[in-house]
Protein backbone atom coordinates (compact mmCIF):
# COMPACT_ATOMS: atom_id res chain seq x y z
CA UNK A 1 0.00 0.00 0.00
CA UNK A 2 2.89 2.47 0.89
CA UNK A 3 4.65 1.95 -2.44
CA UNK A 4 1.30 2.73 -4.46
CA UNK A 5 1.18 5.67 -2.15
CA UNK A 6 3.96 6.62 -3.17
CA UNK A 7 3.36 6.05 -7.00
CA UNK A 8 -0.07 8.29 -6.75
CA UNK A 9 1.94 11.34 -5.23
CA UNK A 10 4.28 11.11 -8.03
CA UNK A 11 1.29 10.78 -10.45
CA UNK A 12 -0.49 13.85 -8.77
CA UNK A 13 3.18 15.73 -9.95
CA UNK A 14 2.95 15.17 -13.14
CA UNK A 15 5.85 12.65 -12.94
CA UNK A 16 3.67 9.82 -14.98
CA UNK A 17 6.07 9.16 -17.99
CA UNK A 18 8.25 7.18 -16.09
CA UNK A 19 7.85 3.54 -14.42
CA UNK A 20 6.10 2.78 -10.91
CA UNK A 21 9.81 2.20 -9.65
CA UNK A 22 10.43 5.06 -10.58
CA UNK A 23 8.09 7.04 -9.37
CA UNK A 24 7.89 5.56 -6.04
CA UNK A 25 11.66 6.26 -5.74
CA UNK A 26 10.69 9.79 -6.85
CA UNK A 27 8.04 9.92 -3.77
CA UNK A 28 10.96 8.74 -1.52
CA UNK A 29 13.69 11.11 -2.58
CA UNK A 30 11.37 13.60 -1.53
CA UNK A 31 10.03 12.28 1.98
CA UNK A 32 11.71 15.26 3.99
CA UNK A 33 9.59 17.28 2.29
CA UNK A 34 6.08 15.13 2.28
CA UNK A 35 7.07 14.76 6.24
CA UNK A 36 7.57 18.43 6.20
CA UNK A 37 4.14 19.30 4.39
CA UNK A 38 2.08 16.69 6.44
CA UNK A 39 3.68 18.56 9.73
CA UNK A 40 3.45 22.31 8.74
CA UNK A 41 1.51 22.27 5.70
CA UNK A 42 1.24 26.23 5.61
CA UNK A 43 4.77 26.84 5.89
CA UNK A 44 6.64 28.86 3.50
CA UNK A 45 9.12 25.44 2.36
CA UNK A 46 6.07 23.44 2.38
CA UNK A 47 3.87 25.40 0.15
CA UNK A 48 6.96 25.51 -2.59
CA UNK A 49 6.55 22.22 -2.37
CA UNK A 50 3.02 21.26 -2.62
CA UNK A 51 1.53 23.61 -4.36
CA UNK A 52 3.93 22.71 -7.49
CA UNK A 53 1.79 19.62 -7.80
CA UNK A 54 -0.60 19.16 -10.74
CA UNK A 55 -3.55 18.65 -8.18
CA UNK A 56 -1.98 20.74 -4.90
CA UNK A 57 -4.78 19.34 -2.43
CA UNK A 58 -4.80 15.78 -3.19
CA UNK A 59 -1.06 15.81 -3.25
CA UNK A 60 -1.01 17.38 0.20
CA UNK A 61 -3.83 14.97 1.17
CA UNK A 62 -1.54 12.28 -0.18
CA UNK A 63 1.24 13.80 2.06
CA UNK A 64 -0.59 12.94 5.27
CA UNK A 65 -1.33 9.67 4.51
CA UNK A 66 2.25 9.03 3.54
CA UNK A 67 3.77 10.68 6.55
CA UNK A 68 1.15 8.50 8.78
CA UNK A 69 1.91 5.13 7.44
CA UNK A 70 5.66 5.69 7.51
CA UNK A 71 5.62 6.86 11.40
CA UNK A 72 3.39 4.01 12.17
CA UNK A 73 6.63 1.88 12.36
CA UNK A 74 4.41 -0.92 10.71
CA UNK A 75 2.94 0.74 7.53
CA UNK A 76 1.50 -2.92 5.92
CA UNK A 77 -1.22 -2.42 8.75
CA UNK A 78 -1.99 1.32 8.56
CA UNK A 79 -5.36 2.11 7.80
CA UNK A 80 -5.11 4.20 4.33
CA UNK A 81 -8.95 6.19 3.53
CA UNK A 82 -7.42 8.01 0.74
CA UNK A 83 -8.82 6.99 -3.13
CA UNK A 84 -5.74 5.69 -5.07
CA UNK A 85 -6.31 6.77 -8.42
CA UNK A 86 -5.80 4.42 -11.79
CA UNK A 87 -6.32 6.41 -15.42
CA UNK A 88 -6.54 5.70 -19.00
CA UNK A 89 -3.75 6.47 -21.38
CA UNK A 90 -5.68 8.76 -23.59
CA UNK A 91 -8.92 6.73 -23.25
CA UNK A 92 -11.01 7.42 -26.12
CA UNK A 93 -8.09 6.80 -28.24
CA UNK A 94 -7.70 3.11 -26.60
CA UNK A 95 -11.37 2.29 -27.08
CA UNK A 96 -10.72 3.29 -30.66
CA UNK A 97 -7.86 1.01 -30.79
CA UNK A 98 -9.52 -1.79 -29.49
CA UNK A 99 -12.60 -1.31 -31.64
CA UNK A 100 -9.95 -1.80 -34.31
CA UNK A 101 -7.36 -4.13 -33.23
CA UNK A 102 -5.29 -1.36 -34.14
CA UNK A 103 -1.74 -2.98 -32.95
CA UNK A 104 0.27 0.63 -34.18
CA UNK A 105 -2.62 2.76 -32.40
CA UNK A 106 -2.23 0.61 -29.52
CA UNK A 107 1.28 0.10 -29.19
CA UNK A 108 0.66 4.37 -28.99
CA UNK A 109 -1.95 4.34 -26.06
CA UNK A 110 -0.46 1.50 -23.76
CA UNK A 111 -2.88 -1.43 -24.94
CA UNK A 112 0.59 -3.58 -25.70
CA UNK A 113 2.69 -4.48 -23.01
CA UNK A 114 6.26 -1.94 -22.80
CA UNK A 115 9.22 -1.04 -20.50
CA UNK A 116 7.60 2.14 -19.47
CA UNK A 117 4.86 4.22 -20.82
CA UNK A 118 4.14 5.53 -23.80
CA UNK A 119 3.69 8.69 -24.23
CA UNK A 120 0.78 9.17 -27.34
CA UNK A 121 0.94 12.67 -26.91
CA UNK A 122 4.81 13.25 -27.00
CA UNK A 123 4.60 11.16 -30.22
CA UNK A 124 2.05 13.32 -31.90
CA UNK A 125 4.64 16.16 -30.90
CA UNK A 126 7.43 14.52 -32.65
CA UNK A 127 5.19 13.82 -35.77
CA UNK A 128 3.73 17.48 -35.69
CA UNK A 129 7.60 19.14 -35.13
CA UNK A 130 8.81 16.61 -38.67
CA UNK A 131 6.09 18.25 -40.67
CA UNK A 132 7.04 21.68 -40.08
CA UNK A 133 10.39 21.10 -40.52
CA UNK A 134 9.43 19.51 -44.22
CA UNK A 135 7.17 22.37 -44.80
CA UNK A 136 9.44 25.32 -43.71
CA UNK A 137 10.84 24.21 -47.45
CA UNK A 138 7.64 24.51 -49.21
CA UNK A 139 6.79 25.86 -52.65
CA UNK A 140 3.41 26.88 -50.94
CA UNK A 141 4.23 30.71 -49.96
CA UNK A 142 1.64 30.33 -47.18
CA UNK A 143 2.26 27.39 -45.91
CA UNK A 144 6.16 28.28 -45.76
CA UNK A 145 5.69 31.53 -44.01
CA UNK A 146 2.93 29.23 -41.39
CA UNK A 147 5.53 26.74 -40.67
CA UNK A 148 8.37 29.13 -40.27
CA UNK A 149 6.35 31.06 -37.58
CA UNK A 150 5.59 28.16 -35.53
CA UNK A 151 9.21 26.47 -35.85
CA UNK A 152 11.12 25.73 -32.49
CA UNK A 153 7.74 26.73 -30.58
CA UNK A 154 6.03 23.25 -30.49
CA UNK A 155 6.13 21.32 -27.16
CA UNK A 156 3.94 18.67 -25.88
CA UNK A 157 1.26 21.05 -24.33
CA UNK A 158 0.63 22.65 -27.78
CA UNK A 159 -0.73 19.97 -29.13
CA UNK A 160 -2.36 17.33 -25.98
CA UNK A 161 -5.81 18.89 -25.55
CA UNK A 162 -6.34 18.45 -29.54
CA UNK A 163 -5.01 14.71 -29.26
CA UNK A 164 -7.38 13.96 -26.15
CA UNK A 165 -10.16 15.97 -28.04
CA UNK A 166 -9.85 14.42 -31.70
CA UNK A 167 -11.62 11.39 -30.43
CA UNK A 168 -14.54 13.21 -28.95
CA UNK A 169 -15.25 15.02 -32.36
CA UNK A 170 -13.45 17.92 -32.28
CA UNK A 171 -13.45 20.30 -35.48
CA UNK A 172 -10.77 22.45 -37.15
CA UNK A 173 -12.00 25.25 -35.72
CA UNK A 174 -12.38 23.76 -32.28
CA UNK A 175 -8.52 22.74 -32.62
CA UNK A 176 -7.25 26.11 -34.04
CA UNK A 177 -8.98 27.55 -30.94
CA UNK A 178 -6.76 25.36 -28.83
CA UNK A 179 -3.93 25.89 -29.97
CA UNK A 180 -4.56 29.06 -30.73
CA UNK A 181 -4.94 29.83 -26.19
CA UNK A 182 -1.64 27.96 -25.96
CA UNK A 183 0.43 29.74 -28.36
CA UNK A 184 -1.13 32.91 -26.82
CA UNK A 185 0.03 31.92 -23.35
CA UNK A 186 3.40 31.69 -24.60
CA UNK A 187 4.30 33.43 -27.41
CA UNK A 188 1.02 35.82 -28.01
CA UNK A 189 0.05 39.05 -25.65
CA UNK A 190 0.33 36.90 -22.46
CA UNK A 191 3.47 35.46 -23.33
CA UNK A 192 7.16 37.06 -24.67
CA UNK A 193 5.59 38.82 -27.24
CA UNK A 194 7.55 36.93 -30.37
CA UNK A 195 4.46 36.65 -32.08
CA UNK A 196 1.96 39.25 -32.85
CA UNK A 197 -1.87 37.84 -32.37
CA UNK A 198 -2.68 38.02 -36.02
CA UNK A 199 0.41 35.49 -36.34
CA UNK A 200 -1.07 33.64 -33.44
CA UNK A 201 -4.01 33.06 -35.39
CA UNK A 202 -2.53 31.90 -38.33
CA UNK A 203 0.01 30.16 -36.88
CA UNK A 204 -2.72 27.92 -34.69
CA UNK A 205 -5.04 27.18 -38.46
CA UNK A 206 -1.61 26.11 -39.10
CA UNK A 207 -1.03 23.93 -36.79
CA UNK A 208 -4.52 22.39 -35.74
CA UNK A 209 -4.60 21.09 -39.57
CA UNK A 210 -0.97 19.56 -38.65
CA UNK A 211 -1.95 17.97 -35.33
CA UNK A 212 -4.94 16.95 -36.42
CA UNK A 213 -3.27 15.13 -39.60
CA UNK A 214 -0.40 13.44 -37.62
CA UNK A 215 -3.15 11.86 -35.29
CA UNK A 216 -4.80 10.15 -38.32
CA UNK A 217 -1.49 9.03 -39.69
CA UNK A 218 -0.50 7.44 -36.58
CA UNK A 219 -3.70 6.29 -35.23
CA UNK A 220 -4.81 4.79 -38.27
CA UNK A 221 -7.39 1.54 -37.02
CA UNK A 222 -8.53 4.82 -34.64
CA UNK A 223 -9.30 7.33 -37.80
CA UNK A 224 -11.05 4.16 -39.70
CA UNK A 225 -13.18 3.16 -36.96
CA UNK A 226 -14.22 7.07 -36.42
CA UNK A 227 -14.84 7.96 -40.05
CA UNK A 228 -17.07 4.75 -40.46
CA UNK A 229 -19.38 5.60 -37.41
CA UNK A 230 -19.38 9.09 -39.22
CA UNK A 231 -20.79 7.46 -42.74
CA UNK A 232 -23.15 5.35 -40.90
CA UNK A 233 -24.58 8.62 -38.54
CA UNK A 234 -24.51 10.67 -41.93
CA UNK A 235 -26.28 7.43 -43.71
CA UNK A 236 -29.54 7.07 -40.75
CA UNK A 237 -29.97 11.05 -40.87
CA UNK A 238 -30.04 11.04 -43.98
CA UNK A 239 -33.22 9.04 -43.91
CA UNK A 240 -34.61 11.83 -41.87
CA UNK A 241 -33.77 9.22 -38.57
CA UNK A 242 -31.93 9.42 -35.20
CA UNK A 243 -29.34 7.52 -34.29
CA UNK A 244 -29.76 4.96 -31.69
CA UNK A 245 -27.97 2.37 -30.22
CA UNK A 246 -27.68 -0.26 -27.06
CA UNK A 247 -24.28 -0.75 -24.94
CA UNK A 248 -23.40 -4.22 -23.96
CA UNK A 249 -24.97 -3.46 -20.36
CA UNK A 250 -28.59 -3.07 -22.28
CA UNK A 251 -28.94 0.78 -21.86
CA UNK A 252 -30.42 2.27 -24.67
CA UNK A 253 -29.08 5.31 -26.25
CA UNK A 254 -30.46 7.79 -28.38
CA UNK A 255 -29.06 11.09 -30.46
CA UNK A 256 -32.01 13.75 -29.34
CA UNK A 257 -30.43 16.44 -31.97
CA UNK A 258 -33.55 17.93 -33.74
CA UNK A 259 -34.18 21.19 -34.79
CA UNK A 260 -36.56 23.58 -32.65
CA UNK A 261 -39.54 25.19 -32.99
CA UNK A 262 -39.37 27.96 -30.66
CA UNK A 263 -43.34 29.15 -28.75
CA UNK A 264 -43.18 32.52 -27.43
CA UNK A 265 -45.38 32.60 -24.29
CA UNK A 266 -46.87 36.00 -23.02
CA UNK A 267 -47.78 36.36 -19.28
CA UNK A 268 -48.23 38.97 -16.77
CA UNK A 269 -44.88 39.13 -15.35
CA UNK A 270 -42.27 37.85 -18.28
CA UNK A 271 -42.03 36.10 -22.03
CA UNK A 272 -41.18 32.91 -21.68
CA UNK A 273 -39.82 31.13 -24.59
CA UNK A 274 -40.38 27.79 -24.92
CA UNK A 275 -38.63 24.96 -27.12
CA UNK A 276 -40.78 21.97 -28.79
CA UNK A 277 -38.67 19.41 -30.41
CA UNK A 278 -41.76 17.37 -31.19
CA UNK A 279 -42.24 16.07 -34.76
CA UNK A 280 -39.35 18.37 -36.06
CA UNK A 281 -36.76 16.82 -38.14
CA UNK A 282 -32.90 15.55 -36.80
CA UNK A 283 -30.03 17.86 -37.41
CA UNK A 284 -28.19 16.00 -39.74
CA UNK A 285 -24.92 17.29 -39.07
CA UNK A 286 -25.13 17.35 -35.46
CA UNK A 287 -26.34 13.57 -35.49
CA UNK A 288 -23.07 12.93 -37.93
CA UNK A 289 -20.40 14.28 -35.51
CA UNK A 290 -21.63 14.07 -32.58
CA UNK A 291 -22.15 9.66 -32.92
CA UNK A 292 -18.37 8.76 -32.92
CA UNK A 293 -17.83 10.69 -29.60
CA UNK A 294 -21.37 9.51 -28.03
CA UNK A 295 -20.69 6.16 -29.29
CA UNK A 296 -17.35 5.87 -27.45
CA UNK A 297 -18.61 7.64 -24.56
CA UNK A 298 -21.06 4.52 -23.91
CA UNK A 299 -18.25 1.73 -24.05
CA UNK A 300 -16.08 3.73 -21.56
CA UNK A 301 -19.04 4.52 -19.41
CA UNK A 302 -19.73 0.46 -19.97
CA UNK A 303 -16.31 -0.82 -19.20
CA UNK A 304 -16.23 1.31 -16.34
CA UNK A 305 -19.71 -0.23 -14.93
CA UNK A 306 -18.93 -4.11 -15.30
CA UNK A 307 -15.41 -2.94 -13.98
CA UNK A 308 -17.24 -1.90 -10.61
CA UNK A 309 -19.69 -4.82 -10.61
CA UNK A 310 -17.11 -7.57 -10.67
CA UNK A 311 -15.03 -5.87 -8.16
CA UNK A 312 -17.64 -4.66 -5.57
CA UNK A 313 -19.21 -8.46 -5.82
CA UNK A 314 -15.99 -8.96 -4.16
CA UNK A 315 -16.77 -7.21 -1.45
CA UNK A 316 -14.19 -4.24 -2.58
CA UNK A 317 -14.06 -0.37 -2.98
CA UNK A 318 -14.46 1.42 -5.87
CA UNK A 319 -14.85 4.93 -7.22
CA UNK A 320 -14.18 6.05 -10.77
CA UNK A 321 -14.85 9.39 -12.74
CA UNK A 322 -14.88 8.73 -16.21
CA UNK A 323 -10.93 7.00 -16.95
CA UNK A 324 -10.11 7.08 -13.31
CA UNK A 325 -10.62 4.14 -11.65
CA UNK A 326 -9.73 4.87 -7.59
CA UNK A 327 -9.86 1.93 -4.70
CA UNK A 328 -7.78 1.39 -1.65
CA UNK A 329 -3.96 1.73 -1.45
CA UNK A 330 -3.60 -2.26 -0.82
CA UNK A 331 -5.85 -3.28 -3.40
CA UNK A 332 -3.95 -1.44 -6.37
CA UNK A 333 -2.89 -4.41 -7.82
CA UNK A 334 -6.40 -6.06 -7.47
CA UNK A 335 -8.54 -3.52 -9.19
CA UNK A 336 -5.44 -2.93 -12.22
CA UNK A 337 -6.18 -6.80 -13.15
CA UNK A 338 -9.86 -6.64 -13.07
CA UNK A 339 -10.30 -3.16 -15.08
CA UNK A 340 -7.84 -5.20 -17.61
CA UNK A 341 -9.99 -8.32 -17.74
CA UNK A 342 -13.30 -6.08 -18.13
CA UNK A 343 -11.89 -4.48 -20.97
CA UNK A 344 -10.76 -7.42 -22.79
CA UNK A 345 -14.32 -8.99 -22.06
CA UNK A 346 -15.65 -5.74 -23.72
CA UNK A 347 -13.65 -5.93 -26.87
CA UNK A 348 -14.21 -9.74 -27.35
CA UNK A 349 -17.95 -8.86 -28.16
CA UNK A 350 -18.78 -8.19 -32.17
CA UNK A 351 -19.20 -4.26 -31.11
CA UNK A 352 -19.70 -2.96 -34.86
CA UNK A 353 -21.22 -5.83 -35.89
CA UNK A 354 -24.03 -5.37 -33.06
CA UNK A 355 -24.36 -2.15 -34.16
CA UNK A 356 -24.93 -2.46 -38.06
CA UNK A 357 -27.39 -5.68 -36.90
CA UNK A 358 -29.28 -3.74 -34.44
CA UNK A 359 -29.46 -0.21 -36.62
CA UNK A 360 -30.87 -2.40 -39.43
CA UNK A 361 -33.39 -4.21 -37.33
CA UNK A 362 -34.57 -0.67 -36.52
CA UNK A 363 -34.30 1.03 -39.76
CA UNK A 364 -34.66 -2.26 -42.47
CA UNK A 365 -34.66 0.24 -45.56
CA UNK A 366 -30.65 1.02 -44.48
CA UNK A 367 -30.20 -2.61 -45.81
CA UNK A 368 -27.29 -2.21 -48.01
CA UNK A 369 -26.70 1.35 -47.65
CA UNK A 370 -24.85 1.24 -44.76
CA UNK A 371 -20.68 1.24 -45.10
CA UNK A 372 -19.12 -1.70 -44.66
CA UNK A 373 -17.14 -2.49 -41.00
CA UNK A 374 -13.63 -1.03 -41.37
CA UNK A 375 -11.49 -4.06 -41.38
CA UNK A 376 -9.65 -4.75 -38.35
CA UNK A 377 -5.66 -5.58 -37.16
CA UNK A 378 -3.51 -7.90 -35.43
CA UNK A 379 -3.91 -6.69 -32.12
CA UNK A 380 -4.39 -9.62 -29.39
CA UNK A 381 -6.40 -8.07 -26.26
CA UNK A 382 -4.93 -10.27 -24.41
CA UNK A 383 -1.54 -8.22 -24.13
CA UNK A 384 -3.69 -6.06 -22.12
CA UNK A 385 -3.27 -7.94 -19.24
CA UNK A 386 0.40 -7.70 -19.42
CA UNK A 387 0.28 -4.38 -19.92
CA UNK A 388 1.52 -2.17 -16.65
CA UNK A 389 0.91 0.77 -17.96
CA UNK A 390 -2.91 0.46 -19.71
CA UNK A 391 -4.19 2.11 -16.93
CA UNK A 392 -1.69 3.85 -14.21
Amino acid sequence: GLYNLRVHLANLFGANKITFDQRAAWSEEREGKILQSADSPLSEESLAFWLEADDPWQALATCFEIAEAVRSGDPESYVCNLPVHQDGSCNGLQHYAAMGLDITGGEQVNLVPGEKPSDPYTTVMKRVVALVEEDCESEDEDIREAALLVRGKIDRKVVKQTVMTTVYGVTLIGAKDQIGNRLHEKFGDAGDKSLTEEEVSRAALYLAKTTLKSVGDIFVGARDVMDYLREVASTVASTGEAVKWTTPLGLKVIQPYKDEKPHEVKTVVQRVRLVSRENMPVKKQKQKTAFPPNFVHSLDSTHLLMTALKYCARGKTFAGVHDSYWTHACDVEELALELREQFIKLYKLPILEDLERELLEYYPHLEGKLPPIPKKGDLDLEVVKRSPYFFS
